[in-house]
């Protein structure tokens, strides 16, 4: 438990940042698919309780992602809070790249495969889950690079 708490104190802004970003996508996001029933609605009540179930998730983002920029801030320097220098920007467009790719597959999945076996909630539910996982694997890399040291 010293050792993990020491290593956080050891992270750089960007990296705590980057952690804190990843678990607002993971915790609500993962809640949600858990949670989304199969199938589609069959009336009113049961559509809007699916968007619900989304814009609980989409709010559960941003107080996670509020909080986690509140705790990456928390005794970090001015200056690495300052713009991102050459070695930051290489970080996250290396980052970026293997994001990018990941949602490049998934859109080629929800927009070419999909549309012959499913229709509906399917769909934007695949389109979903291919926008938070390229978002997570980019993070990932954003924290794994700082981590190695670029």
């Amino acid at each position: 438990m010293e050792r993990a708490a020491a290593e956080v104190a050891m992270m750089g802004f960007r990296e705590r940042r980057a952690w804190a970003e990843l678990a607002a996508w993971a915790v609500p996001f993962a809640i949600y698919f858990a949670l989304a029933p199969g199938g589609e609605p069959t009336d009113i009540t049961a559509m809007l309780r699916r968007l619900a179930g989304f814009a609980a998730a989409t709010i559960g983002y941003g107080i996670l992602l509020g909080a986690g920029t509140l705790w990456s801030m928390r005794g970090a320097p001015r200056h690495e809070r300052s713009k991102p220098d050459e070695r930051e920007r290489a970080i996250e467009w290396r980052a970026t790249s293997y994001g990018y790719g990941v949602m490049m597959a998934g859109m080629i999945l929800v927009g070419i495969v999909l549309p012959f076996e499913r229709s509906g909630w399917a769909i934007t539910n695949a389109a979903l889950a291919a926008i938070v996982v390229s978002e997570m694997v980019r993070l990932t890399a954003v924290a794994v690079l700082y981590r190695r040291g670029g």
